[in-house]
């Protein structure tokens, strides 16, 4: 076929523009595909030889295999573990609180007693045990202040009562409370140092020697509640104040009875009845002390003392045998008393010195 020169030059044109929008439809290396022309359909597939097929199969074959003996190895462990966590850890006696449990008091609760207060039975794994509802438990006693409960590895259990100690008994006329006892329908009322109420569950001689707080009549005596009377309170900081001052002289304080509103009268071990005010303890106590001096420096018994003037302090003697020696007002008289609730009291004189004198010159005219 004899062409032109011009018709050889326009198809060889034209065979270079189709083979150039061809070659757009595919990807080239480092470049962006084009897409294809409006009108065509362009189907890219991909055949692998059986070769590939093949190596595809092995290994989709071996991570099949691989997750089978992780499964199975995972079950197993998890199994293993289980039995060996409930007979070495759940069921181990060792970790019962029967041979698990520490109990620390301060008190007279018994190690059984915390454990049944606390809720717990002495088969009661360790780990299987409430904290914080056990010290609650602990806590809402009367006679508990503060209590602790705590684990300690490897597996004991740890708990710390800190008891309320007692410091003096809680008698009154209305409703009718006595003390020295462990009858709680009788009374068996124990005063703390803050002024909260608890029961006596058993007598011991520490308990007889404590002294007691009677009242008049009381609006609450319930075990657990607080006593903010100023009555109560007073009474308790008095109790404390004689107990340090008049401790290296061997005299304890029997009862404090409030009889009234104004005053508080004290009953000593050695027979000595002291009137109180409410206001001003320690220069009470001070002339207290003074006048108690004096009386033993003296070989004088003293069987009153009213400290509610603030001058001239009104005292009086015990009348006395003069052919029986006085004994010491430091010497002290035993204050045993009996479980009945009144405390042992020495003798009352036969009478009264005749003469009540005012201890003007002792006191240095009073303040």
């Amino acid at each position: 076929m004899n062409l032109s020169r011009h018709q050889l030059l326009g198809r060889l044109v034209a065979l270079l523009h189709r083979g150039r929008a061809r070659l757009g439809n595919f990807q080239r290396p480092g470049g962006r595909r084009r897409p294809a022309p409006r009108g065509r359909h362009v189907l890219d597939v991909v055949v692998k030889s059986s070769r590939q097929e093949k190596l595809e199969r092995i290994r989709r074959w071996r991570r099949g295999l691989q997750w089978g003996v992780l499964t199975t190895l995972a079950i197993t462990l998890v199994a293993g573990s289980r039995q060996a966590v409930a007979r070495y850890f759940w069921q181990n006696p060792d970790l019962r609180l029967a041979s698990s449990a520490e109990v620390r008091t301060n008190g007279t609760l018994t190690h059984e007693d915390i454990l049944r207060h606390a809720g717990l039975a002495e088969n009661t794994h360790v780990y299987e045990v409430d904290l914080r509802a056990a010290r609650e438990r602990l806590e809402s006693l009367p006679n508990v202040r503060h209590a602790t409960v705590r684990r300690e590895l490897p597996g004991r259990l740890v708990i710390e009562v800190e008891e309320r100690r007692a410091v003096a008994w809680l008698t009154c006329d209305h409703p009718q409370l006595n003390g020295y006892t462990a009858n709680p329908e009788k009374g068996a009322r124990l005063l703390d140092e803050e002024g909260h109420v608890f029961l006596c569950t058993e007598i011991s001689s520490e308990l007889l020697h404590l002294p007691a707080l009677h009242l008049r009549r009381l609006r609450h005596s319930q075990p657990g509640a607080r006593l903010t009377t100023v009555t109560v309170q007073t009474g308790l900081e008095l109790l404390r104040r004689l107990q340090e001052s008049f401790g290296p002289r061997s005299v304890d304080v029997s009862e404090i009875h409030a009889a009234n509103e104004w005053s508080l009268n004290v009953q000593m071990s050695n027979g000595l009845t002291v009137t109180f005010g409410y206001e001003d303890l320690d220069g009470q106590i001070d002339r207290l002390v003074r006048v108690v001096d004096y009386a033993a420096a003296h070989d004088r018994l003293l069987h009153t003392v009213n400290l509610l003037p603030r001058k001239n302090v009104p005292v009086t003697f015990l009348a006395t045998d003069s052919s029986t020696p006085l004994p010491r007002i430091n010497a002290g008289v035993g204050s045993q008393r009996p479980v009945s609730g009144q405390p042992v009291r020495p003798p009352a004189p036969a009478a009264a010195s005749s003469d009540d004198p005012q201890l003007e010159d002792i006191l240095g005219g009073g303040r």
